[in-house]
């Protein structure tokens, strides 16, 4: 998982408008069938999510395959902290 702040995030207007493009069209089916999905495996999405986190940040040595494959945590927490101070400034 990627660290965001509540400030970057904003909402997609799913809602199919007769005006839309066909490709347009496709794309909010697709959001609307993967947002579906990801709201029924919300539990195991998240617990996955976390187990991954502890594994990588906690006990690097033990699981080097699975850091090596993850997302650099600790970094990207870090420069999220950076961009919020500079933004308070």
């Amino acid at each position: 998982m990627i660290p965001v702040d509540e400030h970057y995030i904003y909402k997609v207007d799913l809602v199919l408008h007769k005006n839309d493009k066909p490709e347009i069209i496709a794309q909010k089916i697709l959001m609307q069938k993967q947002l579906k999905w990801c709201r029924k495996n919300v539990d195991i999405i998240e617990n996955r999510a976390n187990k991954v986190y502890k594994l990588v940040v906690n006990s690097p040595d033990k699981n080097r395959n699975l850091v090596r494959r993850s997302s650099k945590f600790l970094k990207l927490e870090s420069t999220l902290d950076k961009l919020l101070e500079k933004k308070k400034k």
